[in-house]
């Protein structure tokens, strides 16, 4: 039986009174990066067999189908890929001070950064029930993921921008708790 350590996040918080880094980093899945290492072999060989095909075929009408589904085989090759890097790598940077908020998902050179302008910020909160891409179903959230995915959110003018990918809720209601002491105008205002 393994003994749940109740202080070990996922989340580092660093700063001072002025400014707040908060580093969140992927939910990890070792059998979900087991496996996309295992398909990865499978599409490395599946994409260069389709481009044997291609430029080994004679016909045209057997090079333009193949070349299609490698358009499509590609694509999906690039998700999982990015996919089994925010699983090894991934992390969320949230850095707060008295004029933005910037959240930024990282997979060391990729990187996807929303910058926000704090006076613009309101009604930060925590989402109860945060939406899946597929309904009752686990789906892995990471760098590809929209900008208002989250376990926390706020509140942009018109938009709705997240952060926390799979946090659970306690860990989650202690970075508000924390925000909140440190900018509790963002927490206390409501949208209008």
């Amino acid at each position: 039986m393994s003994q749940l350590d109740p202080t070990a996040g996922r989340s580092t918080v660093t700063g001072n009174d002025s400014e707040l880094n908060i580093t969140i980093t992927a939910k990890r899945s070792w059998f979900t990066a087991a496996f996309l290492m295992f398909w990865m072999m499978g599409w490395v060989a599946g994409e260069a067999f389709a481009l044997l095909m291609v430029f080994g075929s004679g016909s045209l009408g057997i090079s333009l189908f193949v070349l299609i589904w490698l358009a499509a085989w590609t694509a999906g090759g690039l998700a999982s890929g990015a996919t089994l890097l925010w699983l090894l790598i991934g992390r969320e940077i949230v850095t707060i001070d008295r004029q933005t908020i910037t959240v930024t998902r990282s997979i060391r050179l990729w990187k996807r950064r929303v910058d926000c302008e704090t006076g613009m910020v309101k009604n930060l909160r925590l989402d109860s029930e945060p939406k899946r891409r597929y309904a009752n179903k686990q789906s892995i959230q990471g760098i590809l993921s929209s900008r208002h995915q989250g376990v926390l959110k706020f509140d942009y003018g018109v938009h709705t921008i997240g952060f926390g990918l799979d946090m659970d809720q306690a860990e989650a209601r202690q970075i508000l708790d924390l925000i909140s002491e440190r900018f509790p105008d963002l927490v206390n205002q409501s949208p209008d």
